[in-house]
């Protein structure tokens, strides 16, 4: 299963009466696997243009999307499919990218990671894409709020997550012996839940005894020759 980094711009937020104006869907390596204006067969709203800068003009000569599916499809069909807010792009697809094989959302799996909550909504806070773009280091190629550009800065924010998740996960080295006679694993204390056990110097046990046994053998000696003599 291949990993596949969508994104779109469109002519509004209603996935019922909105169009798709452009569409772009690169590999796991950044490769281009589609990047195209899309005919949406109604006027793209002054408000839309402004964040995008997508106009009835660039999309006049554009396929429209119908013709344009088989070709989506193709790349899509079976694979994982990553979205930077997937929520939001696949209710423009009629129907909403069933044929991909698993459908992953970079948003919230980025918020997750950063575990900032917030407490009226009772959820990790969601941030915008360019401010994760920002915070994981991405380098823009392209514009932000066009579809290459966002597919490609999706990518950068999904890399680096789980990355850091694996980093997080990954079982801490033990500590390597020093030689034959080590502490106890019982004597093995960790300051902190998540710190490497910190060796305890053992208590000097065997001395005491050992001093104990030479002085109750002189009692004994003294004892027995007091009697002998005596």
């Amino acid at each position: 299963m291949r990993t596949l980094f969508l994104d779109t711009e469109t002519t509004g937020l209603d996935g019922r009466r909105d169009r798709i104006v452009e569409i772009a869907i690169i590999g796991e390596e950044g490769e281009v696997i589609i990047n195209t204006l899309v005919n949406p067969g109604i006027p793209i709203p002054a408000e839309a243009s402004r964040i995008h800068g997508i106009s009835d003009a660039m999309v006049k000569t554009a396929p429209k999307f119908d013709a344009l599916w088989p070709k989506i499809a193709a790349p899509i069909r079976g694979n994982r499919i990553v979205i930077y807010n997937a929520k939001f792009d696949l209710k423009f697809f009629p129907d909403g990218l069933t044929c991909a094989g698993e459908i992953h959302c970079a948003m919230l799996s980025f918020a997750e990671h950063r575990g900032e909550r917030t407490p009226k909504l009772r959820r990790f806070r969601w941030h915008k894409l360019s401010d994760a773009a920002a915070h994981v280091g991405h380098e823009w190629s392209g514009s932000a709020h066009r579809a290459l550009g966002d597919a490609e800065a999706c990518r950068s924010v999904w890399l680096w997550t789980n990355e850091s998740a694996n980093t997080r996960s990954r079982p801490r080295r033990a500590a390597q012996p020093l030689g034959p006679q080590m502490i106890p694993k019982a004597q093995m204390v960790a300051p902190y839940p998540d710190s490497e056990p910190t060796r305890v110097v053992p208590a000097l046990t065997q001395k005491p005894r050992r001093q104990g046994l030479i002085w109750f053998c002189i009692i004994v000696g003294i004892a027995i020759a007091y009697f002998v003599f005596h």
